[in-house]
């Protein structure tokens, strides 16, 4: 993934390939609880941020938080 993504530059002239890249990821996760967010600008700025919204945090997260518990036994 990242190694793709180093094949991309900032410029306007690959503003294609940067969409085709965000639109197969984006696909790959398709309604995961966690997002992918892809952010890019023409400067220096490219990066993935992973998100996740506040409804599926309480109740996925909290209700369900075996992944919390699962991770404090295993610290």
């Amino acid at each position: 993934m990242l190694d793709e993504m180093k094949g991309i530059s900032n410029d306007y002239s690959d503003d294609n390939k940067w969409k085709e890249y965000r639109n197969k990821y984006k696909e790959m996760y398709g309604k995961s609880i966690i997002s992918l967010r892809f952010k890019r600008d023409h400067k220096k700025q490219k990066r993935i941020q992973c998100g996740i919204t506040k409804p599926n945090f309480v109740n996925v997260v909290l209700r369900d938080n075996t992944i919390i518990t699962k991770n404090l036994k295993n610290s």
